[in-house]
């Protein structure tokens, strides 16, 4: 009895393979089948439904943890750093003034920039080597006119020794320094100066200038500016400046006592008419190479 129970109610074999081949065939959708194909072919099957997991030990290629948003988003944010640097790089390098060039040396003597020296021959190497806060000494036989085109004329008398100024920039960076530690430092500015501001300093004063030719002379008793164009001011610290019109001296003793007002005397006022004369063509048309004095 419990045999023939058992063996009419569970089917056979025979039974099995006949209502499965009874069963109505299906078709996969046609539209799947092309969306597969696709995305077999782009190696993309993780984003089609029903797709397999990778096998164990084969990660995707580069997307592994990461939503697909964050993927299409994160090489637009590691781009912004590198746009954003190559945009400052940009505007420093435009904002680049003029650099600084030799105008004329004397036939003989000797340069030094920061402790290096140069004869008055060596015109092209003396430039490669000239930046702004460079120390200058001339000796007591040579001479040095340097030019920023556009911007200004430096001469530096036989036995100077200065700090360089910067050029200036076309946009920021316009306040400019520099220092004059002994002799004579002639200034002429140019047409691209309006806007920049330079300030001289030595031991007994400061001056600063907007746009004039002036002469900064210190030794070892005195500072003297003596001013030829336009005007200037000057003091002993930048907390008492006073203009000093053109044609008049404000000279400055090494001792502290009062500063001294004048008129520019003949014997200094030459040589900075001099210097005016010969070289500002040069500076106004920027034309002109390295000559002799």
């Amino acid at each position: 009895m419990r045999n023939r129970r058992e063996s009419g109610s569970r089917p056979s074999e025979a039974d099995i393979r006949s209502a499965i081949r009874a069963l109505p065939e299906e078709r996969s959708d046609p539209a799947f089948r092309e969306r597969l194909r696709r995305d077999f072919a782009a190696g993309d099957l993780a984003g089609s439904p029903g797709a397999a997991t990778a096998s164990p030990g084969v990660p995707p290629r580069s997307n592994v943890g990461l939503p697909r948003p964050l993927v299409s988003w994160l090489p637009r944010r590691l781009l912004l750093p590198a746009a954003a640097a190559a945009a400052v790089v940009l505007v420093f390098g435009l904002n680049r003034g003029p650099a600084w060039s030799p105008l004329a040396l004397s036939d003989g003597g000797t340069i030094q920039i920061d402790g290096r020296s140069f004869s008055s021959a060596d015109a092209r190497d003396l430039a490669r080597n000239l930046r702004g806060g460079s120390v200058i000494e001339v000796s007591d036989e040579a001479t040095l006119v340097l030019r920023a085109p556009g911007v200004m004329l430096l001469e530096l008398a036989p036995g100077t020794r200065a700090t360089l100024p910067p050029t200036p920039g076309r946009w920021f960076r316009r306040n400019l320094e520099c220092r004059v530690e002994r002799g004579d430092l002639r200034i002429l500015t140019g047409p691209l100066f309006p806007g920049v501001r330079l300030r001289a300093s030595t031991a007994e004063g400061v001056v600063e200038l907007t746009g004039t030719l002036v002469s900064i002379y210190r030794d070892e008793t005195i500072t003297c500016v003596c001013v030829a164009e336009g005007t200037a001011m000057v003091g002993v610290s930048v907390q008492d400046m006073e203009p000093v019109s053109a044609g008049h001296l404000k000279a400055m003793p090494a001792d502290g006592s009062a500063p001294i007002h004048a008129e520019i005397a003949p014997p200094h006022a030459e040589p900075l008419r001099e210097f005016a004369r010969v070289y500002r063509h040069a500076l106004e048309d920027g034309s002109g190479r390295a000559g002799r004095r």
